[in-house]
This record gives C-alpha cells, sequence and structure tokens, in this order.
C-alpha cells in the first residue's frame, strides 16, 4: 500500500527520446484595469507529473487544482506541462553527465544529447517562476520517470554545488500522496523516502524554497479499510486540495534580476 491510488495502471508511452510539453494559455481576467504605475508582471508555472495513472491519480488532482490557481491569478501568462508518465525521459547511462563540463575528468566527452537534454530540462527551470511536481510514492520512494528528471537537473558545478545557486528561493511546491498512513506511531511511519529525498536535493542542494503538500490513505477505500478510515482519507485529500488552491493563488513569487533570470 506504498503507492498512489490506481498505481499500477501502464498506458503507452511515446518515444521517451522526444519528450512532449504542453504549453497553457490562459485569457486575460475580464475585470484587469490599467494603471500607468502598474508593471506587468510575467509569471511563468512549470508543472510536472509522474503519476502512471491518467485517470484516476490523486496527485494529478492536486498539480491541477495548483494551476487552475495559478492561471486564475496570472492569466496572461502561461503555464509549461511535462508529463513524465506519457513522455518519459530516457535513463542516463553516463555518470559524467552529473557534472558540469568544467568538473569532467580530461579528455571525457559525453553524448551530445544528454548536454543537449540537461540544457533543455535546466532552461525550462529557469523560465519558471515556480514549479509544482506530482509526486505518487512508488515502493516507498520516488517515480524512476521523476528521479531520472532529478538527474537532469541536479548538476554539481551548474545547478548545485556552486557559491550562487540559480535557483536560490525559488518556489518548488510537493504534491505527495500515500497508500498507507505515514503519521507518527503507525507502523510505516518513516517509510516515505520520497518526500525527504526531494527536499534534500531540491531543497538543501540547489536552495529551491520546498513546500510538501500530502495526503495519506489513498488506498483505503479500494481496500476496505472501513468507513472511519475511508472519513480521515477524504478529510486529508480536501484539506491538502484547499492548500494547492491557497498555494496557488497566493504564492509569493521570487525576486527576479530586472537584466534577465
Amino acid at each position: 500500500m506504498a503507492a498512489e491510488h490506481d498505481h499500477d495502471y501502464y498506458g503507452n508511452r511515446p518515444n521517451a527520446a522526444t519528450p512532449q510539453r504542453r504549453v497553457v494559455e490562459a485569457k486575460p481576467p475580464a475585470n484587469r484595469r490599467r494603471s500607468t504605475r502598474y508593471v506587468p508582471r510575467m509569471a511563468s508555472l512549470l508543472r510536472i507529473d509522474a503519476s502512471m495513472d491518467l485517470a484516476g491519480s490523486t496527485t494529478r488532482r492536486l498539480t491541477q487544482a495548483f494551476t487552475d490557481a495559478w492561471v486564475a491569478r496570472f492569466g496572461d501568462n502561461s503555464v509549461v506541462e511535462r508529463d513524465l508518465a506519457q513522455a518519459p525521459l530516457p535513463y542516463l547511462t553516463d555518470h559524467n553527465v552529473h557534472f558540469a563540463a568544467p568538473l569532467r575528468p580530461p579528455g571525457v566527452v559525453v553524448d551530445e544529447a544528454d548536454d543537449q537534454l540537461v540544457d533543455e530540462l535546466i532552461g525550462e527551470l529557469e523560465a519558471a517562476d515556480a514549479v509544482v511536481l506530482g509526486v505518487p510514492l512508488y515502493n516507498y520512494s520516488i517515480p524512476a520517470t521523476l528521479k531520472t528528471w532529478i538527474d537532469y537537473v541536479h548538476i554539481a558545478g551548474r545547478t548545485a554545488g556552486v557559491p550562487t545557486l540559480p535557483f536560490a528561493g525559488r518556489p518548488a511546491i510537493l504534491c505527495t500522496a500515500r497508500g498507507a498512513s505515514y503519521a507518527s506511531g503507525e507502523p510505516s511511519e518513516g517509510w516515505d523516502h520520497a518526500s525527504a529525498a526531494l527536499t534534500v536535493v531540491l531543497g538543501d542542494s540547489m536552495g529551491m524554497n520546498v513546500e510538501a503538500i500530502t495526503t495519506d490513505l489513498t488506498l483505503s477505500a479500494r481496500f476496505g479499510m472501513g468507513a472511519e478510515v475511508v472519513a480521515i482519507a477524504e478529510a486529508q485529500l480536501a484539506a491538502a486540495l484547499a492548500r494547492a488552491v491557497e498555494l496557488g493563488a497566493t504564492l509569493p513569487l521570487p525576486v527576479l534580476n530586472p537584466c534577465g533570470r
């Protein structure tokens, strides 16, 4: 019961070498008033989903709730979506890609396509004011597709391990769904190795401002855990959805360099 709701869904996947992106453009609010003192603030959200359940995913509900609130707030800006379940990235086969070029051993040459994909994925982060990630718990850990994304964006000497971290202070919202209860005193307490790892990588190492929205017991109804447990699960999900909407509508944006990001 460590996985997200409907975690055993497997759909057809497109070519992993051609990751798909979808840009959602929203119309500006009709009631926006012009002001000579108002300078439009570009705001861009990077949404990343990893759940294999395309129809009943809890984490996709959470990232969608956040995204809807964001679009309502920044109606004239875009949301970039990367679905790692439908368009999985190729696994890294050369450990040298984890390091920026100056940190690689002399004479080492990596596959140009790997470096190009690193540039593309880091570029998506650079262009985003915030990132929201759907993080289903699979076998008590991070989905392999999401771990692969981390491998491409956590680069020593570039996005981590440098005096000035390029993503320092950038918001990263983790929308996590867990099939069982991981509360204090439960048998599975401390078994969630996804949220902690992502907080270390994105927060401690890359300097992002990480917040987790978590809901438990997403498999309670499926496995007949009883009405009382199901009610607890429903209450947790309702609170998580409300928090996702709240953050999407009010999340403070980082102060960016006026000359560029």
